[in-house]
């Protein structure tokens, strides 16, 4: 009966020695995670300042999608299209305000019109801050937010986006 009670004792003792040792280290990971992530974003922005073309061949790598704009007018000055690349968890402006991440030169896009968020696997678009509509491949969406599949077109006026996964 003893011998049975130390074992037992013993099972117990180890088990929540590994289970406690289990949620500790994931525990730990996650801090580290965001710690990472935190400095890297810093990193990234002191970066963006100094050599913005560094920035874009990171983001490349870290990409879960690519928006190709194409402008009839950029056609025209012989310029052709700009690709943005967007990484996991991040978030681009459009519009026509000069601070958005993707500026499209057009009086009849607002200032800010769409947001483009992504996540671990997926990119949506959201309307923010604009009575005009989003139109995705001809059709109009009018409010919420929408997931982006390969092959989508977001038409404002004269500019079209595509979207691509990678």
């Amino acid at each position: 009966m003893e011998l049975e009670n130390v074992l037992l004792t013993t099972i117990i003792s180890l088990t929540a020695g590994i289970i406690s040792s289990y949620f500790t280290t994931k525990f730990k990971l996650k801090e580290e995670k965001i710690k990472w992530q935190k400095e890297l974003t810093l990193k990234i922005a002191e970066l963006a300042v100094d050599n913005p073309q560094k920035v874009k061949e990171i983001a490349k790598q870290f990409a879960i999608g690519v928006l190709v704009v194409f402008n009839e007018d950029s056609y025209r000055t012989g310029e052709g299209s700009t690709k943005h690349f967007i990484p996991s968890n991040s978030r681009l402006v459009i519009g026509r305000d000069p601070s958005c991440d993707i500026v499209v030169p057009d009086v009849s896009v607002s200032k800010q019109q769409v947001s483009i968020q992504s996540d671990e696997k997926n990119v949506y678009v959201e309307k923010i801050g604009s009575s005009r509509p989003i139109v995705i491949n001809g059709e109009i969406i009018s409010s919420g937010k929408t997931r982006l599949k390969s092959g989508d077109r977001l038409i404002f006026n004269k500019t079209t986006i595509n979207f691509q996964e990678i």
